[in-house]
């Protein structure tokens, strides 16, 4: 019995030296795995540390604060973010990639001093006194520190902000003390300056008074002498322009009895020569031009009133080619018809117009847009009238008495002498000589001017 249970213990205890060693090698495994994983975990931030060398981040990166960043980041973390930047070295977007990472974790990229040490020596040994220290803690310590450099920052910045502005404020009290000296020193100088130069000035108007009182009267006498020669030119002048509208006006009513002559004469012939045949033919041919019918077609779509749109075709139709339909419009109004002309014209105005009215009668096909030809016939920008032009009037038509040279230098010349003899007296001023009036010679000469026109208009009204 004593030997079973002995055997038991032995058994037990067997047994039990054989789980504490089980548990001893679960232990030595455990530490082991850990300690690897501590050193990939080592290695991988190293790496990543190391990587903040290259010239292209250690200009941007501050070494500290990523130095505390990494501390933060797991052995998968550390690899793909140091592939990843390294994958942008070169190519402009390595920096970026760590400030993203730091975005991340919650931390503002800090732009690096440039007496900062790029070493990560210090950064190193830290990592590896902190490799115990949880990742909350080492979190919220960094979030701490983080706030604690933000606020010393801004007290900093602060600080500068008021000390700029205490100086600021003293050298502006300054300037305005040197400004308020130098006002007052300029002003003592000026008053004193303006005492010398009113004693001077009231020397100098003393020594001129007679001396510009005398030229004064000279002036004068000179003014006077000018402003009387200028009235004898400026006599003259008006005189030879009075002189010269008058020969025009004679001119132009001259001109306007040969073209009166010319157009009765034309217009006879024509209107004798020409038959209702030869009118419907030229307006028919005039019709299948281009552009006609669509304009025709567009005018009778716009439906003015009856004679304007006569008027507005009429136009058309002579544009396009059939200057027979000029008779439908009146001579032209400067021109003086004899009353047998005007009523024959009239008799076959009325017969034109209502050939023209039969035109527009007919059905035309619209086109999409008019024919720029007859466009602003269509819209009545174009003047309803005659298109007759006189030629040119020849010169022996225009006979003026024409004054000798010498009567023209007598009649320049003597306002310019009475201006310059002395004057012995007054004279009563001699009456103005009546202005010709323009319509009343055309009228003496038979012509019909448009003021006498619109007196009939008027009347016809009334």
């Amino acid at each position: 019995a004593e030997r079973a249970k002995r055997e038991k213990a032995e058994a037990i205890a067997k047994a039990a030296a054989e789980k504490e060693a089980a548990e001893k090698e679960k232990k030595r495994k455990e530490k082991e795995a850990k300690d690897a994983a501590r050193a990939a975990t080592r290695e991988a931030r190293t790496k990543l540390r190391d990587l903040i060398k290259v010239p292209e981040l250690a200009e941007a990166i501050h070494v500290a604060q990523f130095t505390e960043f990494v501390a933060l980041l797991h052995t998968d973390e550390c690899v793909r973010l140091r592939e990843d930047t390294e994958a942008k070295l070169g190519k402009g977007g390595a920096v970026q990639v760590l400030h993203d990472a730091l975005l991340a974790k919650g931390l503002t990229p800090i732009k690096p001093e440039p007496e900062e040490d790029v070493s990560t020596t210090t950064g190193q040994e830290e990592q590896e006194i902190s490799e115990d220290e949880t990742d909350e803690a080492r979190a919220a310590r960094l979030k701490r520190e983080e706030e604690e450099r933000i606020a010393e920052a801004k007290r900093k910045e602060e600080q500068a902000v008021i000390a700029a502005k205490k100086a600021a404020e003293k050298a502006a009290e300054k300037a305005k003390r040197e400004a308020e000296a130098e006002k007052k020193r300029a002003k003592e100088a000026a008053k004193e300056a303006a005492a010398v130069k009113k004693a001077e000035e009231r020397a100098r108007k003393e020594a001129e008074k007679a001396a510009q009182k005398a030229e004064e009267l000279r002036l004068k006498e000179e003014e006077n002498k000018r402003k009387q020669q200028e009235a004898a030119k400026a006599a003259v002048e008006a005189k030879k322009q009075a002189a010269d509208e008058e020969r025009q006006a004679k001119i132009r009513v001259q001109e306007l009895e040969w073209q009166s002559k010319i157009f009765e004469e034309q217009r006879t012939a024509y209107m004798d020569s020409i038959t209702d045949e030869d009118m419907l033919a030229s307006v028919k041919k005039a019709v299948e031009i281009p552009g006609v019918e669509g304009a025709l077609a567009a005018l009778k779509k716009l439906n003015p009133e009856e004679e304007e749109k006569i008027s507005r075709c009429a136009l058309i139709l002579r544009e396009a080619g059939a200057k027979e339909i000029d008779l439908a419009f009146p001579a032209p109004p400067q021109l003086t018809v004899a009353t047998a002309l005007r009523n024959k014209m009239k008799k076959l105005r009325l017969r034109v117009r209502k050939c023209i009215a039969g035109v527009l009668a007919d059905s035309y096909t619209a086109a999409k847009k008019v024919h720029p030809t007859y466009k602003a016939i269509v819209e009545g920008s174009v003047e309803a009238a005659s298109d007759w032009k006189a030629p040119p009037t020849p010169a022996e038509i225009l006979v003026l008495d024409e004054p000798s040279a010498a009567v023209v230098e007598e009649e320049a010349a003597a306002p310019v002498a009475e201006v310059a003899a002395p004057k012995k007296g007054k004279k009563k001023a001699a009456p103005k000589a009546e202005e010709e009036d323009l319509d009343a010679i055309l009228a003496d000469m038979g012509l019909q001017t448009q003021a006498d026109d619109k007196k009939k208009k008027k009347k016809a009204k009334k």
